[in-house]
């Protein structure tokens, strides 16, 4: 539309609209995992937000300049970069404390991506207080309806944390309500369906491997069950993703462990999928005149 209508928006729409392309193209890398070509598009789009809010022309909860911190926060946690992610974090923390009405979903974005940091960082308590943070504010009303994937994020974060915690009854429970609240519905996109699914089939097998610890004998049709349940997910991220995606090779891995009924071995450990909970500056829509 910029190519096409240049003079359609004034100068200051424009470069919103500007910010908002870059914006949106960085998280499509980032979940294509094109990690470089995010942090470009990623960079560009805050020059863009840090020169619209000199000019007193930010938004008013800058969510659009809090979302393209938070966004490419994610993404430095990705390239092991903890200490941008950290600072670009606690800079979009500041800038809300400062917005006159602070935007629920750039706050929630922000709670979910700095447990994410904890985590990268084997700081599972912390992660959870940020999880179930970023959880209650995504269960509002106004909220709930519009986010449900983020929910689905901030539960799949969850349930990635306890399992780290051992405790996998509740891992399993939280699991098992994420994958019902999916299947009711058909808004979902594949990612975040297959990580759903893929919680619930590891979240049942830890509880397994626990029993077996404990003596119980395995059931082995359920652990077959569970294969084909995370086989089904791996040929769904090869097909959506590609083979060499890091989330189709988890997801692989995660698949690999399981052999005809088997259990995997105890010194192995299941890989947690990404799914960020990022976007937040895309609320931020642009009017566009009407045209061809």
């Amino acid at each position: 539309y910029l190519t096409l209508h240049p003079t359609a928006l004034s100068a200051s729409k424009q470069s919103h609209a500007q910010r908002w392309v870059h914006n949106a193209l960085g998280i499509a890398h980032h979940l294509a995992a094109d990690w470089d070509e995010a942090s470009s598009e990623f960079g560009i789009a805050l020059e863009l937000a840090e020169h619209l809010a000199q000019r007193g022309d930010a938004h008013d909860a800058y969510v659009d300049l809090v979302g393209v911190l938070i966004d490419s926060a994610a993404n430095d946690i990705c390239c092991d970069d903890m200490n941008g992610a950290e600072t670009k974090l606690k800079r979009g923390a500041y800038m809300l404390k400062r917005a006159y009405r602070p935007s629920h979903v750039a706050r929630a974005s922000l709670l979910h991506v700095e447990g994410l940091l904890h985590s990268a960082r084997a700081q599972h308590d912390e992660a959870l207080s940020k999880y179930n943070s970023a959880f209650a504010l995504l269960s509002r009303p106004a909220l709930s309806s519009a986010f449900s994937a983020w929910t689905q994020a901030a539960m799949a974060a969850t349930v990635s944390s306890l399992l780290v915690k051992g405790e996998h009854q509740a891992a399993a429970r939280l699991a098992d309500s994420a994958a019902a609240s999916i299947s009711t519905s058909e808004e979902h996109d594949v990612r975040t369906h297959c990580v759903a699914v893929a919680n619930y089939a590891i979240t049942q097998v830890e509880c397994l491997r626990e029993r077996a610890r404990s003596g119980e004998q395995v059931d082995h049709g359920k652990v077959k069950a569970f294969e084909k349940e995370l086989a089904h997910v791996s040929l769904r991220f090869a097909e959506h993703l590609g083979a060499e995606h890091p989330e189709t090779q988890k997801a692989e891995a995660n698949y690999s462990a399981l052999k005809d009924g088997t259990l995997p071995p105890v010194t192995f450990t299941f890989q947690s999928h990404w799914l960020p909970a990022i976007g937040a500056g895309l609320t931020d829509k642009i009017a566009l005149p009407e045209g061809d």
